[in-house]
């Protein structure tokens, strides 16, 4: 996106074409909804021909996202719903599998819309020790929100039998709910990762294919399932509580992490890493201290990750806060 004169913004397109079940290629005329800040639409209509498609369009407002097919004209293997958010607690997503859990709401409303796309997701470059992703669908999160806006996102799955709501997992989980993992890239030009920071919600069993796994940060991205060369261990990422406090939260000059009922090792690894996990402060507590005080004053206003390992301990244990 560039500004032109006149207020006006040039925007470049650029689509891909992805089936399910064959290569043909559909020559379609489709329309492209651009979005400002202001939750404010301008629509424009294309012609799509090719596996892969460039436009370039000038458009009357700053746009901050677009959706495709926003009034649901085309018929394509995709689930959307989008709502605007005032309130915390719990906001279905009609039809997607996703359900979010605000924990903190905006000033003003937000925009949230979730893609359920059943198809599978591209696996050029997966990370070590993922050996597959989903072979029947992903999701793509997008929207307009600031970082005062904090919500949780589950993402369900179900490969039973079940003739209303099973089989879209059926072929792809193999073996026990532990190997599972949430999977994430902030665009199709990005590697898949794995979520740094989820919880796997099982149903009655590890082996019933029933449950969803929860985002404990939602970004504006892609997810999708991934499977795992090892299990996912009882006390790794399963657990909900951190197992350390932080306070106050949301802080503005200092934050206190108090470790007082951990089981103390030799010394813990202190890292804050930022939403782009870069890490931007780093210190050592050692085991005579049961906290530590931090000055992040310098820091910018924004969501924050607080790390804590050791050598015993291969996964970090990490809780968020806000910086005002």
């Amino acid at each position: 996106v560039s500004a032109i004169p006149l207020n006006a913004w040039k925007v470049d397109i650029y689509t891909s074409q992805q089936g399910l079940a064959n290569n043909h290629l559909i020559r379609m005329p489709v329309k492209i909804a651009f979005y400002n800040g202001s939750h404010v639409t301008e629509e424009h209509s294309f012609l799509i021909d090719s596996l892969q498609n460039h436009f370039s369009i000038e458009v009357a407002l700053p746009p901050t996202m677009l959706a495709i097919d926003r009034n649901e004209e085309m018929s394509d293997a995709v689930v959307d719903y989008e709502k605007k958010i005032k309130s915390t607690g719990s906001h279905v997503f009609l039809e997607t599998n996703c359900t979010l859990v605000v924990d903190q709401a905006s000033a003003d409303s937000v925009l949230v819309r979730v893609e359920h796309h059943f198809v599978a997701p591209d696996t050029l470059d997966l990370p070590n020790g993922i050996t597959k992703l989903s072979d029947y669908h992903y999701w793509t999160v997008n929207g307009s929100w600031d970082t005062t806006f904090l919500a949780k996102a589950k993402f369900f799955y179900d490969g039973t039998t079940s003739t209303t709501v099973g089989y879209q997992d059926n072929t792809f989980i193999t073996g026990s709910e532990n190997y599972l993992r949430l999977m994430y890239r902030p665009n199709r030009g990005s590697n898949w990762t794995v979520v740094d920071g989820f919880t796997l919600n099982k149903g009655a069993s590890t082996s019933d294919k029933r449950g969803n796994i929860q985002v404990e940060h939602l970004k504006k991205g892609e997810y999708c399932l991934g499977w795992s060369e090892t299990m996912l261990a009882v006390k790794d990422k399963e657990n909900k509580k951190p197992g350390f406090v932080i306070s106050p939260n949301p802080t503005r000059d200092i934050l206190t992490i108090d470790v007082e009922k951990l089981s103390h090792p030799e010394e813990w690894n202190v890292m804050l890493v930022d939403t782009q996990g870069r890490m931007v402060m780093q210190t050592t507590l050692y085991p005579h201290q049961s906290f530590i005080k931090l000055d992040i004053s310098q820091l910018k206003a924004g969501i924050y990750l607080v790390k804590l390992g050791n050598l015993a301990n291969q996964s970090p244990l990490s809780q968020r806060f806000v910086k005002e």
